[in-house]
């Protein structure tokens, strides 16, 4: 009669941790949310970033980065958006990097989504991530300099 009870009891006990598991599991993919879109959407902005060049713009959309190209703050209207970013930053211009930034994505993203633009440790523009659910984080080489 021990015997009996003891493998009933283990199987018993067998059967609630293997339900757990199960249920664990499915509430694990029920509430994960996927950031196959986010992935996207950051890729799409360091393509945008990468590959359109600030004459390519259409410059009365963008007031801001018209004024800098009449000033000469941007010397060099044939280089991509991220290469005038980093020259900005190379020449310790912030300020003149953010409104760059700014100024382009400013409209490119669901207003749910936030974007920044990070050197190393260093936040160029941008919103801090204080409380997101999910972070993505991309990452491109560049060049930031040219000699004129």
């Amino acid at each position: 009669m021990k015997k009996g009870f003891i493998f009933s009891f283990d199987s018993f006990l067998a059967l609630i941790i293997f339900t757990l598991f199960t249920l664990l599991i499915y509430l694990f993919f029920v509430f994960s949310s996927p950031t196959i879109q986010q992935y996207y959407f950051s890729e799409d902005m360091l393509n945008v970033l990468q590959n359109v060049k600030i004459s390519e713009l259409e410059l009365t959309s963008y007031p801001q980065i018209n004024q800098m190209v009449i000033n000469g703050k941007i010397k060099d209207p044939e280089i991509n958006i991220l290469e005038q970013l980093l020259t900005f930053e190379l020449e310790n211009k912030r300020d003149d990097a953010c409104i760059l930034f700014n100024e382009v994505t400013n409209n490119l993203l669901p207003k749910s989504y936030k974007i920044s633009f990070d050197l190393s440790a260093t936040t160029i523009c941008g919103e801090q991530a204080t409380d997101a659910t999910n972070l993505i984080s991309r990452n491109r080489l560049a060049i930031g300099r040219r000699s004129l």
